[in-house]
Formats: structure tokens, sequence, C-alpha cells
């Protein structure tokens, strides 16, 4: 399983290129977030009861809202709710792989390791 990451500073024939990167589909904690992993929120105290959280949005700040002690704290933002950053050894992901769907091969080409494609409509 793979995902597909662009490549900004080369193009080939006019067309954006991307490298294929591998991706893990197994239930791991969370090392990085962004659109291509799917999360997951294990409660620390039950470890029974998971919550999917879904695809990761963005990093943002909430506010307590309480009037005698208000103050600020950052959160991951994900399609089904957020989650303090503080409680980030407690999310897990797997990842979606991305489709091969109009992805040519560039020949004899490699990035970092990984092989180049180029996206035909």
């Amino acid at each position: 399983m793979s995902r597909f990451i662009l490549i900004d500073n080369i193009k080939y024939k006019g067309y954006n290129l991307y490298y294929k990167k591998p991706i893990d589909v197994s239930i791991h904690t969370a090392t990085e977030f962004n659109d291509k992993y799917i999360y997951i929120y294990k409660d620390p105290y039950t470890r029974t009861t998971a919550k999917i959280l879904g695809k990761f949005i963005m990093m943002s700040k909430r506010s307590t809202n309480c009037y005698w002690y208000d103050y600020d704290y950052d959160v991951y933002e994900f399609t089904n709710g957020y989650i303090p950053v503080s409680d980030k050894d407690n999310i897990c992901c797997h990842g979606v792989p991305d489709s091969d769907e109009n992805m040519s091969m560039v020949e004899d080409m490699d990035y970092v390791g990984f092989p180049v494609y180029y996206k035909t409509i």
C-alpha cells in the first residue's frame, strides 16, 4: 500500500511529479498528522472504547471559556472532533492508500529512493 507525495520543484513534460511512498495500513501510534490517515482515539483509562476521529484537518487553539481559569490550549482538529495535543500519545492511526489510477511511472527516475510518477488526465 502506498501514497503519492507531490514533488513541488520538478515537472515532467508539463506534468506535476509525485513520488510513491509506502504507507502503513496497520493500526499504530500516530507520529505524523495529515489527510492520508484515519485517526482513532483510545481512552487511556478504559482502553476498551475507541473513538474514530476521521481525517486530520489542522492544528488550532481552543479556549476553556471558564470565568475563573481561562486559558488557551493547542488541539488537533479532525473531521469528527478534536483532541488536545497533550493527549497525542493516545491517538492511533491507519493509512489510507492512494489509487494508482491515472498515474504513469517515469522510467529510470527516482526521488529520495522512491519511484516517480506523473498524473495523466
